[in-house]
Order: structure tokens, then sequence, then C-alpha cells
């Protein structure tokens, strides 16, 4: 396989990637948010509820800060330097794999 169709593919799973965490974060924040909702209108509970939280603060950050990384390799696929397309993709995966670690550990010790 040639370095410019690696390139591409690699380039190409990164943004399904990036998309994917995107939805799913949406998606699921927007499940809670509408149980959330439905709760408090079918329950004799307080009459405060918090629709954004954790998941909408933290949560964002935390995949903001995911996109970035992301986004850093697919800029450095498109100036095409030194590093192979192969490494950048590792690399990224690496340090998506340690955000998405620290996350749960952060998580757990709250």
């Amino acid at each position: 396989m040639s370095q410019g169709m690696l390139r591409e593919v690699c380039r190409e799973s990164l943004l399904a990637m990036r998309q994917s965490l995107q939805n799913s974060y949406e998606f699921g924040s927007s499940l809670l948010e509408e149980a959330l909702f439905a709760e408090a209108w079918s329950t004799k509970g307080p009459d405060y509820f918090v629709f954004s939280d954790y998941r909408r603060n933290e949560g964002l950050r935390r995949l903001r800060d995911v996109l970035e990384i992301i986004d850093y390799a697919l800029l450095l696929l498109e100036e095409g330097d030194d590093q192979a397309p192969s490494e950048i993709y590792t690399k990224t995966m690496k340090s998506v794999s340690l955000v998405k670690q620290w996350a749960r550990i952060l998580e757990a010790s709250a």
C-alpha cells in the first residue's frame, strides 16, 4: 500500500472515530436528559432537577480533549510530515486510550 493511500485510510478512520465519539456522546446525553425530564414530570419529588450535570460539563470537556487529539493527528496527516501515517495513527489511538483510562480513574475517585 502506498503512503498516500495509507494516509487516506488513516485519515478516514480518524474522521469516522471522531464522528462516532461525538454522536455517541450527544445520543447518550440526550437519552439521560430526557429520562431525567420524564422523571421530573412523573414523580412528586423535589422542585429542582438537574438536567445538565457532569455529563454535559466534565464529560464534554473530556470529549473535547479527545477531539483535539484526533484533530491534531488529522493535521499531521494533512501536512504529510516526516512521521509515517501508521505511526501517527498508532500514537493517536494510544493517546485517546490514555485519556479514556484517566477519565475512568478520575470518575472512580470522585
